[in-house]
């Protein structure tokens, strides 16, 4: 029996080939805004990280205040995990379905073995590249680029895919070797907005409400990463279809 290919939706260039549909960063502000239930997720989960930075000196004071990295991994496996829940919602409102909080809480603790796992390699994996990165000087800088380029459907992959945190791993470079276009432009804008507007110029921005600054900065920072839900989600939707054909 003969596959017949899916129409084309909106505008895209070298579709089929690439699968990339550069209206998705358009549409993603409106499905977010019709889909709030997104950025509850990421909102918690900035939230309570905010919260437990407060804890950091009490707990490990006695230690000298060195955590042992201990922290960032925590806050890490919180962000990966209210990513994946994210990214169900999404990819729920992207096929009309428009996901419940409920429904998205209960697909996400079934899956959330797989998801967390695959946030555990992508951090080891983008880790290890920074430490080999770190003995080329400048050009080193482009081995953690390169980690981040290929892994950047892993999470992606566990959460709405339902693979197991190792086999994200390996789909995600599959993804991105199908699709080299489509997956650079989520990457360049995935970092842009997380690390400029979100963790630089969220707090800048959060400064001018003076005693609100602290919730700008949890809103502004939880919305991008909401948004990246959204984008993405659907960029994987169209480059896991594409690799099919």
């Amino acid at each position: 029996m003969r596959l017949r290919r899916r129409p084309a939706r909106g505008p895209s260039l070298m579709r089929g080939s690439e699968g990339l549909d550069l209206s998705i960063y358009a549409r993603g502000f409106v499905v977010l805004a019709r889909n709030p239930v997104i950025f509850v997720f990421p909102l918690v989960a900035v939230a309570i990280e905010i919260g437990l930075s407060f804890l950091r000196a009490p707990l490990f004071d006695p230690l000298g205040g060195y955590d042992f990295g201990l922290i960032g991994l925590l806050f890490s496996l919180i962000n990966g995990f209210a990513f994946g829940l994210a990214l169900i919602a999404a990819e729920a409102a992207w096929r009309g379905r428009g996901g419940s909080l409920a429904a998205t809480w209960e697909e996400g603790k079934r899956k959330a073995g797989g998801i967390l796992v695959a946030t555990v390699g992508f951090i080891f994996v983008i880790y290890v590249a920074e430490l080999l990165g770190g003995f080329l000087g400048l050009v080193g800088l482009l081995v953690p680029a390169l980690a981040v380029f290929f892994l950047i459907y892993t999470i992606p992959a566990a959460a709405i895919g339902g693979l197991p945190g190792a086999a994200a791993l390996s789909a995600s470079v599959e993804r991105v070797r199908g699709n080299y276009l489509a997956s650079a432009v989520l990457v360049i804008v995935s970092l842009f907005l997380y690390y400029y507007v979100g963790v630089f110029l969220g707090p800048y921005i959060s400064t001018a409400v003076g005693v609100f600054a602290l919730y700008a900065t949890v809103l502004i920072q939880a919305l991008v990463i909401a948004y990246l839900a959204v984008v993405t989600a659907r960029q994987y939707d169209e480059v896991a279809f594409f690799r099919r054909y």
